[in-house]
C-alpha cells in the first residue's frame, strides 16, 4: 500500500533522528575523552599555579641567573595560558553534545519541507540547507574545541618541560 506524504515525511524524520543518534554514539567516546583530558589539564594547571604562588618566596631565594628566573616566569605564563584555553575548550566543547537535539529541533522544518516540496530534487536541496545549518554549529564547535585542546595541552607540556629543566638544573648544581 503506498504511503501518504505525511507518513513518508514522518519516516524520513525518524530515520534522520536515528542517524543522528548513531553519529552521536560514534563520536561520544572521543568527545568524552577530550573533555576528561581538558578537565585534568584544568586541575593540574590550577594546582601548579597555586603551588607556584605559594612557594614564590622560595623560588625567589634560589640562586638562579636571570635567564632561569625568566624561564620560571615563562612556565607560569604557559600554565595560565593552558588553564584559560582548557576552560574555554570545555565551554565550547559542550556544544558538540547538541547533535541529537539539534537534529530533533529540525524535524518539524524538515517535515514541512517534505510536504511542501514539488519533487525529490526540490526536497533534497532544501533538506541539505537545513541539515548543513544544524550541523555547522556542531562541526565548528568541535573544530574550535580540538584546536584549543591542542594548544592548551602543548602549553601545559611546555610549562612542565621548563619546570623540569629548572628543577634538574637546581638538582645537579
Amino acid at each position: 500500500m503506498p504511503k501518504t506524504k505525511e507518513e513518508a515525511a514522518k519516516e524520513i524524520t525518524d530515520k534522520l533522528q536515528d542517524a543522528s543518534a548513531y553519529l552521536y554514539k560514534i563520536y561520544q567516546p572521543q568527545w568524552d575523552a577530550r573533555g576528561d583530558v581538558l578537565k585534568t589539564i584544568v586541575l593540574l594547571s590550577s594546582g601548579s599555579i597555586v603551588l607556584s604562588v605559594t612557594f614564590s618566596s622560595s623560588l625567589r631565594g634560589l640562586h638562579l641567573s636571570a635567564i632561569w628566573r625568566y624561564l620560571i616566569l615563562l612556565s607560569f605564563a604557559a600554565l595560565v595560558v593552558s588553564l584559560i584555553l582548557a576552560v574555554v575548550a570545555l565551554w565550547t566543547g559542550t556544544r558538540v553534545y547538541e547533535l541529537q537535539s539539534g537534529t530533533f529541533d529540525t524535524r518539524k522544518e524538515i517535515h514541512q519541507t517534505f510536504i511542501d516540496s514539488t519533487s525529490y530534487d526540490d526536497f533534497m536541496d532544501k533538506f541539505l540547507v537545513i541539515q548543513n545549518r544544524a550541523n555547522k554549529r556542531i562541526a565548528d564547535s568541535d573544530n574550535l574545541t580540538t584546536k584549543l585542546f591542542h594548544v592548551s595541552l602543548g602549553s601545559f607540556c611546555f610549562a612542565l618541560a621548563i619546570l623540569a629543566t629548572v628543577g634538574a638544573k637546581q638538582f645537579l648544581y
